[in-house]
């Protein structure tokens, strides 16, 4: 049996005790989580579902003005798309705009599962839920997050096959804006919040309108969008994500239990708390909950937790499904870098000591107020 296979037949496991749980009435809590993967269809086809309907027709009407942008400083027009993430239109612009079709794999689906999930999904949506005294962290683990990339993606290109000094080249508007983030983040951080906010609520509102074309014409027939995909094809993603949630969280359940009594100590251990280390186990399903769940976790747990998060999001459901999907080879490329990007970033999280400056508000300082 391949990896993936071993993989998905684990999945499958989750799904039969969770299920057979559901069936039981729920006795031993599993199966709610088995409800709860299912559930999570819904959201995911409003976010991702128009985004996907409306990808192929918004390439063809990026492509005259990217097309000569990437060309000028030798990169593939694919890595456009890294600046979405990965089921928020990375993949399929990143496929529509690539010249090289291997470029745009690792572009859609590993690029833009890093880059593109840090500035379109984990610091808008991130600082939408976080409570104000937690944005320090946030930023902070932000920032250790970003260390990590290059490597990881360029980890991740080269189990793909593709050529160092090719990944060079393409990985470069990667980098250069990497950098951009790190300054402005440490500079204009509230400005550049913001921003990533109003470029979020673009992207939102661009997912509803795919979803009213799509519908429509499948409703009449009438093609609104020339080019668009229909709307039935766009949830098929958010489907396979699901179904495999019907089967981590069930799993995970179970771990979290079997485990408790051991997460603390070892927390301790590291300079966070058992409540960090859940949410570590927890972030590579869904990151959602992980938010919430800063309020009870130490400064250096928080800013640990986000470092993670940058690399590690939806590495075994939602972005592994995705690439499951598309093309099973990148499965173990994604993963890879995916896990060295968040190893990285929490490595050094968890390297500085809990009582140092960069955890007690004197380092970088706390979030200026604003006037």
């Amino acid at each position: 049996m391949t990896a993936n296979e071993v993989f998905m037949s684990v999945m499958a496991v989750g799904v039969v005790l969770g299920g057979a749980d559901k069936l039981l009435g729920c006795r031993l809590g599993i199966g709610q989580r088995f409800v709860d993967g299912l559930n999570c269809i819904a959201p995911m086809a409003m976010n991702m579902g128009g985004i996907l309907v409306i990808a192929p027709a918004l390439a063809q009407l990026l492509q005259p003005a990217v097309l000569p942008v990437f060309q000028a400083i030798g990169a593939d027009p694919a890595m456009f798309g890294a600046l979405f993430s990965i089921d928020m239109g990375g993949y399929s612009l990143a496929s529509a705009l690539a010249e090289d079709p291997q470029l745009g794999l690792f572009s859609g689906l590993i690029a833009a599962a890093l880059f593109g999930g840090i500035i379109s999904y984990i610091i808008p949506v991130g600082m939408g839920l976080i409570q104000p005294e937690e944005q320090e962290f946030f930023i902070k683990g932000i920032l250790l997050g970003l260390l990590g990339l290059p490597a990881g993606c360029f980890a991740g290109g080269l189990l793909m096959h593709l050529p160092a000094e090719t990944l060079l080249r393409n990985l470069s508007p990667i980098i250069l804006l990497s950098l951009f983030l790190l300054v402005g983040l440490l500079r204009f951080p509230r400005q550049l919040l913001r921003g990533f906010g109003l470029f979020n609520r673009g992207i939102s509102a661009l997912a509803i309108l795919g979803l009213m074309v799509g519908a429509m014409e499948y409703l009449t027939g009438i093609a609104l969008l020339p080019g668009a995909q229909p709307i039935l094809d766009s949830f098929v993603i958010p489907g396979r994500i699901a179904v495999m949630l019907m089967g981590c969280l069930p799993l995970l359940e179970l771990l979290f239990r079997l485990a408790h009594r051991l997460l603390d100590p070892l927390g301790r251990r590291l300079g966070v708390n058992g409540v960090t280390l859940e949410a570590l186990l927890l972030i590579t399903t869904t990151a959602i909950p992980a938010f919430s769940m800063l309020r009870d976790m130490p400064p250096k747990g928080k800013t640990a937790a986000i470092a993670w998060m940058c690399g590690t999001m939806g590495l075994i459901t939602s972005h592994y499904a995705f690439a499951l999907g598309v093309d099973p080879s990148v499965c173990l490329p994604q993963a890879a870098a995916k896990l060295i990007v968040g190893g990285i970033g929490l490595g050094i999280a968890l390297a500085i000591p809990a009582a140092s400056a960069f955890y007690n508000g004197t380092a970088t300082g706390p979030l200026p107020k604003e006037h």
